[in-house]
């Protein structure tokens, strides 16, 4: 089901008082310099940036610069109030490097961005928001829509989901979905064995089998060994070296027109 109309990317992030082991997770001071550590418009941006290239490009390479065009960056802060600083830092003032962001006592960080760009002709979307603390017995939470010819793929990952991430087909206006499912759950259950879909208040709710449904800290592994066939082959993907020059030029765009914005609008 490839997108045709739009796609777009929201994802939200907790910072600050992230907790370990059931402590506030402790932060170096010069995690807030965004000279140091990247503003909202890097970091899950990147991520973000490389799904979207998964999902419209596949595994071809993309045409550089003519295949992905910024159209707009749009950045705002985070406040973090000295008590939450001491909180994540240890230390009880803002230091001396910090001072430009400070306005009326308050560190007003620039972790919050969105970008909007055409890839390959298809428009996208994507939002990463930092929140000063994560809610009780949750973390991130993301929010995905892919609207494609025959249905709209949504991802949820809220309070309404129990914070778990749930995939949802949405059909379009006179697709019979129902009807056309079991054949592609049978074409998926060799990568996907005991692949599932059941009625949802949205559409279909796809289900991965217990035995795959391993949760997100177990993607780093999947990722480190992928990474390690990769070394002992002595070869990489074709596509990587363009996407990644692609990504990261796009990011460099997105980057220098938010911070022009932000200097602009300084007092």
């Amino acid at each position: 089901m490839r997108a045709r109309h739009r796609l777009s990317i929201s994802l939200r992030s907790i910072i600050c008082t992230n907790r370990v082991n059931g402590r506030p997770l402790q932060r170096p001071a010069w995690y807030y310099d965004t000279t140091i550590q990247g503003d909202g418009v890097v970091d899950v941006q990147s991520h973000m940036v490389e799904q979207a290239q998964w999902w419209v490009l596949g595994e071809a390479e993309g045409d550089g610069e003519r295949d992905i065009v910024l159209d707009s960056v749009r950045c705002w802060t985070t406040p973090v109030p000295l008590a939450l600083f001491h909180e994540s830092t240890g230390l009880n003032a803002y230091p001396e490097a910090l001072q430009s962001s400070v306005r009326d006592g308050v560190l007003q960080y620039a972790c919050n961005g969105e970008i909007r760009y055409r890839l390959h002709g298809i428009s996208v979307r994507q939002t990463a928001e930092w929140r000063q603390r994560e809610p009780e017995g949750a973390g991130d939470l993301h929010r995905l829509t892919i609207r494609g010819s025959r249905c709209h793929v949504l991802v949820r990952q809220d309070e309404d989901t129990g914070y778990k991430a749930m995939l949802h087909l949405v059909p379009v206006a006179g697709v019979a979905l129902e009807s056309m499912l079991p054949s592609v759950l049978a074409q998926w259950q060799e990568h996907f064995p005991g692949l599932a879909g059941e009625p949802s208040a949205l559409g279909v709710c796809l289900r991965l089998a217990p035995a795959l449904d391993l949760g997100h800290e177990s993607q780093f592994a999947l990722v480190l060994n992928a990474f390690l066939d990769h070394l002992d082959r002595g070869t990489w993907p074709k596509a990587l070296p363009a996407r990644m020059r692609m990504r990261y030029t796009l990011l460099a765009q997105a980057q220098d027109l938010g911070r022009r914005q932000r200097i602009g609008a300084l007092p």
